[in-house]
């Protein structure tokens, strides 16, 4: 896979930033597919407020079980982000002041399942606070709407969370 980031200071109050990143898995084990998984975002930022636009593709074939060395997606549930076929647009939002960083995520993933096509629409709701340095404690809410009545699940979720970061 490749990565590749580009981040530009065009003042000291306002950065840009573009993402890419591409995945591709090629996979031994019998009915798994080989296949790819594709990201790319471009974001702003202007006196500590965040505003970013994102895609994600995953091959139509499937993804040879990318999915499962760990999510890297930027949403808090995205059940579907990483499924065959799936595409998902979404845009992020947040804010930081004095150590306390509001967030939001809107994302709406397309995927198929058994030929049949769905959508799943997420928005999360963040509120964070450096309790320490490199340790954040958060608060989160996610709600899940899904229009696949058979395996989709529609659902409210509030999660608190504590991270490390290193």
């Amino acid at each position: 896979g490749i990565k590749a980031t580009l981040s530009f200071e065009l003042e000291e109050e306002l950065k840009t930033s573009t993402m890419f990143a591409y995945t591709q898995g090629k996979s031994d084990v019998v009915g798994t597919p080989d296949g790819y998984v594709m990201r790319a975002e471009q974001s702003v930022e202007l006196m500590g407020a965040t505003l970013a636009l994102g895609y994600v593709k995953t091959d139509k074939d499937g993804t040879a079980a990318l999915e499962s060395f760990g999510d890297q997606m930027p949403f808090e549930e995205g059940n579907y982000a990483l499924s065959t076929n799936a595409k998902t647009p979404y845009i992020t939002a947040s804010y930081e002041i004095e150590g306390m960083t509001l967030g939001a995520i809107y994302s709406e993933t397309s995927y198929e399942d058994a030929g049949a096509k769905f959508k799943e629409k997420e928005l999360s709701l963040s509120m964070g606070y450096e309790v320490y340095t490199s340790l954040e404690a958060s608060l989160i809410y996610a709600n899940v709407k899904n229009n696949d009545a058979t395996n989709g699940d529609s659902y409210d979720a509030i999660k608190v969370a504590l991270e490390y970061k290193f």
